[in-house]
């Protein structure tokens, strides 16, 4: 399941869980990304009990189509980790696809 929710003005918080479906999170990032005012993004991955390897080319995907919008919308972006462990996951994606906006990564509960 992925909940957005908008917690104040231009401050979107991303919470991901276990078996979210793909189409549902893909279609509501859609929507964040027609802002045209600088946003601070929040992706809660804290949830995830595991790495969902098999959406990491899409969303490496997303991030290359929405990667001008990212760099001119987006002031933060905060990732929040369950656990070390996802650094590597992370690591490979921001391989591929550097961030273009200012990005921290948080581990839960550090």
């Amino acid at each position: 399941m992925a909940n957005i929710k908008i917690n104040k003005k231009h401050t979107y918080l991303i919470r991901l869980y276990d078996e979210f479906i793909w189409e549902d999170y893909e279609s509501q990032i859609d929507e964040i990304m027609k802002s045209s005012v600088l946003l601070y993004v929040t992706w809660d991955l804290s949830n995830l009990t595991y790495v969902p390897w098999k959406y990491i080319w899409r969303q490496i995907n997303l991030m290359l189509r929405y990667r001008a919008v990212i760099a001119n919308h987006i002031k933060k972006n905060t990732i929040i980790l369950p656990n070390k462990k996802w650094l590597d996951a992370i690591q490979y994606i921001f391989d591929i696809v550097p961030p273009v906006s200012p990005t921290e990564l948080r581990i839960k509960n550090q």
